[in-house]
């Protein structure tokens, strides 16, 4: 960063070595979000690449997620821009090689005690030997649930009745009329809807939120961290 007059920034966090995969992105997440802020950077960007996809498409499998959670990482939410994600590791690599640059191997990205850097080390490279175009092919699975996630996120707004609309607090839909669904459509409105305010709902919240709308005007649930669902006066 010298060498090229940037400014550059270090922030270390208090975390011992056997944090969880998930505790340690959090708090990954946080600092650049606070380094942002300090910055008055409005875009964060992050060096995931096409390999990263293809672990996120098959750990989001094996854990049993939805087509949303199928479509991967996306290239760009909210601040967080992934530029690099159609670019392969092995290319990124040997551009570094070509330009006599150096690139830091973390030490954690292949401790198979972690299940990410497991599918890395050892179930990705031997998938990938029977099947050469797996990560190809991945990656293909992922473009089909995003296009499909972009279609659902078009759809309330073209359910006759649904009324959704938006207020700096939140969306709100007609309660009744979502009610009437079958449940596979109401699920798949109510991610949609909720994928616009920055929340995944998974098999579980869906399941609160059936239970929420069955019962009386003036419920409410907390669903994740300063999100709520409130049935009150024939709105969700």
């Amino acid at each position: 960063a010298a060498t090229r007059g940037l400014p550059f920034h270090v922030r270390t966090l208090a975390l011992d070595a056997g944090v969880s995969e998930t505790r340690a992105r959090t708090a990954r997440r946080a600092a650049l979000l606070e380094l942002a802020a300090e910055a008055g950077a409005s875009v964060i960007v992050l060096a995931h690449h096409a390999d990263d996809q293809a672990e996120t498409v098959l750990l989001r499998l094996l854990r049993g997620s939805g087509p949303a959670g199928l479509a991967g990482m996306a290239p760009r939410h909210r601040p967080w821009v992934r530029p690099l994600l159609g670019v392969r590791r092995e290319t990124l690599l040997a551009h570094l090689v070509a330009r006599g640059l150096h690139a830091w191997a973390d030490p954690a990205n292949s401790d198979p005690r972690h299940l990410r850097s497991w599918l890395r080390v050892a179930v990705l490279p031997a998938l990938t030997a029977r099947l050469p175009d797996l990560a190809k092919q991945l990656d293909r699975a992922a473009g089909q649930a995003a296009e499909a996630r972009r279609a659902w996120a078009q759809v309330p707004e073209h359910l006759r009745g649904l009324d959704v609309q938006r207020t700096p607090r939140g969306i709100s839909v007609a309660a009744p009329v979502l009610q009437g669904y079958r449940s596979s459509l109401r699920h798949a409105v109510l991610a949609a809807l909720s994928r616009q305010v920055g929340v995944l709902l998974g098999e579980r919240r869906l399941a609160v939120l059936d239970r929420l709308l069955q019962g009386q005007s003036g419920g409410e649930v907390t669903l994740a961290a300063a999100f709520h669902a409130e049935l009150a006066f024939g709105r969700l």
